[in-house]
């Protein structure tokens, strides 16, 4: 509370504090109350911010569901891919374009990561919707299938035993550019 912070305020500072709470006591408000309320408002703008949206989803929502190793999984996702993006925004103040965005650039690196990701802050958007930290889920308006649009393309060796193939697997693996770095040292490592 303002009050009991005044050892470390400057003079200038607690006289307007003091003027402030002068007009309000003879406006008839009660400065107690009148603190309080604040206090409720300011925990309330917090509780909005995204960051603390998703700790909130994942330890309400997400924890009872899910198995502790695929929380921890989930949970790493989020902090790792999407965090960076909306760390210090009100969850009401993303925009669907700022989704598709973040969506597309993780596309690029992890396709199958991406997809997960938008069932993921689907449900997010909806948590926050029905605790009304924003007024409609931008999930509604997207098409998962027009945002993502690579698509995933399997192949499968069947008989890694015989030269021809192995080369090629071999060839495949240091060639490649679309899997990540740490994803390729580990094939690396496995076939040697």
């Amino acid at each position: 509370m303002e009050i009991l912070n005044l050892k470390n305020v400057s003079l200038a500072t607690a006289r307007k504090i003091r003027t402030k709470y002068i007009q309000l006591i003879k406006s008839g408000i009660d400065v107690i109350e009148y603190q309080k309320e604040l206090e409720i408002k300011e925990s309330a703008k917090d509780s909005e911010l995204f960051e603390n949206v998703v700790n909130e989803w994942f330890t309400t929502n997400q924890k009872k569901k899910l198995v502790e190793e695929t929380y921890d999984r989930k949970y790493q996702v989020f902090v790792s891919s999407v965090l960076p993006y909306f760390k210090n925004r009100y969850i009401k103040n993303i925009t669907k374009t700022e989704l598709e965005t973040l969506l597309k650039e993780k596309e690029k690196t992890a396709r199958e990561t991406a997809s997960r990701l938008y069932n993921y802050l689907f449900n997010l958007w909806e948590f926050a919707t029905n605790k009304e930290y924003c007024i409609s889920n931008p999930f509604k308006k997207m098409v998962k299938s027009n945002i993502l649009l690579e698509k995933k393309v399997t192949r499968n060796y069947e008989k890694i035993t015989e030269e021809e193939t192995f080369k090629e697997l071999v060839t495949e693996i240091y060639n490649n550019t679309k899997i990540v770095r740490s994803m390729k040292n580990a094939l690396k490592f496995v076939i040697h």
